[in-house]
């Protein structure tokens, strides 16, 4: 089904994937996982033909849907194509579908005589012939199903053109799991949906008979369908592999690691008590002195089996680490919302009103289309509502975090980018990157050749250098690896300013432990229980 083999790749000089091979078999499911800047979505994109092949070889299938971290929500369509069409195009069922409608239209709307009846009959016959044995009626319900299942409204008759950017964005996720591909590739689906509806994909994504690689960072979503494990390491750029979901993958690396490591530790001990009895052998004559040489051998070749042992240890980078400080302290109220409203091409929120007070942690919460992403764009000053005004307080500096990186220019240098952010002097400005993972001449790459997870950490490193007292963040947590994640919850946690944030991601939400929440669309504040997650 899909034969990888002997995959290389470099970005300038850096070695990106050292000879991977791997191979997946039909119905096969399996993770790709490994720290942001690894290469998993460089793997991806060369699987799929977006990146050049340079070395070794990709065998596929012909028909293959591939899910991007990034999905344009500009759908090319005209502008009367309905979701119902939109959909079955996915598996080339949209224009036998057109051509039944318009059957059925003509018999229903235009006075045919008794041969012209006949023939009209004859070929409606045959166009549900063709639907039938193409799929075309299960498919239907297949399409409810999943646009319920990831939140798109369900009347199939609904034009494209009338769907905001985060519908239209799932409405793409939607039609690329449902379509014809055998091998189904998805990089970080779980972007695109809400986390009340991870359960529903992972359970569909078990029962369907595709090949799947999917990347995530996801326990919850991955552990239910994938039964391969296939990490890539960031410093050899070699794929290992295990078998098992992504709980008993965590088990089984953690497992192994320790057992290797406890033997380097005997290998250690005893080539120190060989090399011991050896020097004290080698001058004590003729006999001694070979026994000293044979001594010597052995401990060679022990040097290597530990040379051998150490090289099987996943070399594991270093954990992201860092303080928030707001430089500056705020007023009591930090921020005042008074009855704001927001439409689109419908309403999205109205009479929206709350009030921010200094200290606190608040997460907005709400389905997908609500208005999450929308209001913090209001309240960072990027929209204007319909009706109503936000006020912020005394000595109040706002930081924000796009989960688009709109804040990055990828012409600059990754320390020119901390520098326009920062007053700290060149020193400490490359301790603060360290801090963030940006060590070496890393510091010096341009900001548009990172990895969509080290752009992450970029935008929340500029945040760190600029002291602001109210951060707002979208989706902070989009593309960033388990570890990064959590040392981000737990900077949140010990922030000494206010936090609002939008999130999808339930595990994340629980570790930084907000008191309140907004409620999307009707923007009721309350004080926050993990009960909100599941609602």
């Amino acid at each position: 089904m899909l034969q990888v083999n002997g995959v290389s790749y470099f970005i300038g000089e850096r070695q990106i994937l050292n000879g991977v091979t791997f191979s997946l078999s039909q119905g096969e499911k399996a993770a790709l996982v490994g720290v942001n800047g690894a290469g998993k979505s460089t793997l991806l994109k060369i699987i799929v033909g977006e990146l050049p092949l340079l070395e070794g070889s990709v065998l596929k299938p012909d028909l293959v849907s591939y899910v991007p971290q990034v999905i344009t929500d500009e759908i090319a369509v005209n502008k009367e194509t309905t979701l119902g069409e939109f959909m079955l195009e996915g598996r080339n069922l949209n224009k036998i579908a057109r051509d039944l409608y318009k059957a059925l239209d003509a018999m229903a709307h235009t006075s045919l005589s008794g041969k012209e009846m006949e023939a009209a009959i004859n070929r409606l016959s045959e166009l549900q012939e063709q639907f039938l044995l193409a799929g075309g009626y299960d498919a239907e319900n297949e399409i409810e199903t999943i646009l319920q299942g990831v939140g798109v409204p369900l009347d199939l008759n609904c034009r494209v053109s009338s769907l905001s950017g985060g519908e239209k964005t799932r409405l793409a996720f939607a039609r690329a799991i449902f379509s014809d591909g055998d091998l189904l590739i998805l990089d970080e689906p779980t972007n695109h949906i809400d986390m009340q509806y991870y359960g529903w994909l992972g359970k569909y994504l078990h029962r369907s008979k595709k090949t799947i690689l999917v990347v995530s960072h996801h326990l919850e979503f991955v552990n239910p369908f994938t039964e391969r494990i296939l990490e890539i390491e960031k410093f050899t750029g070699r794929i290992r592999e295990y078998h098992g979901n992504y709980q008993e993958y965590l088990v089984q690396s953690r497992a192994n690691e320790e057992v290797l490591a406890r033997g380097i530790d005997w290998l250690d001990k005893e080539i120190t008590r060989l090399r011991t009895s050896a020097l004290r052998l080698q001058y004590g004559g003729p006999n001694k002195a070979k026994a000293a040489q044979n001594m010597f051998g052995r401990i060679e070749r022990l040097e290597k089996q530990r040379d051998e042992v150490a090289n099987e240890i996943p070399r594991r980078e270093r954990k992201m680490r860092f303080l928030l400080n707001a430089s500056r302290r705020s007023g009591y109220v930090v921020a005042k919302a008074m009855n704001l409203a927001k439409s689109f091409t419908r309403p999205l929120f109205k009479g929206v009103s709350f009030e921010i007070y200094r200290g606190e942690k608040i997460v907005v919460l709400g389905p997908n289309g609500s208005g999450k992403t929308t209001l913090i764009r209001i309240m960072m000053g990027f929209l204007l509502p319909d009706s109503g005004q936000i006020e912020f307080g005394t000595n109040v500096t706002l930081g924000y975090y796009a989960q688009e990186h709109d804040d990055l220019n990828f012409d600059a240098t990754v320390i020119a980018e901390v520098n326009a952010a920062s007053t700290i002097n060149f020193p400490n400005v490359r301790d603060v990157l360290g801090r963030f993972l940006f060590s070496q001449n890393k510091v010096f790459q341009k900001v548009g050749t990172l990895s969509l997870g080290e752009k992450s950490r970029l935008s929340l490193c500029k945040l760190i250098v600029s002291g602001h007292n109210l951060l707002i963040l979208d989706e902070p947590t989009n593309y960033l690896d388990l570890e990064s994640r959590d040392a981000v919850a737990e900077a949140i946690q010990d922030y000494d300013g206010t936090v609002v944030i939008a999130s999808h991601d339930s595990e994340f939400v629980r570790l930084v432990k907000p008191n309140k929440a907004i409620i999307m669309p009707s923007g009721k504040m309350q004080l926050y229980s993990e009960e909100l997650l599941d609602s």
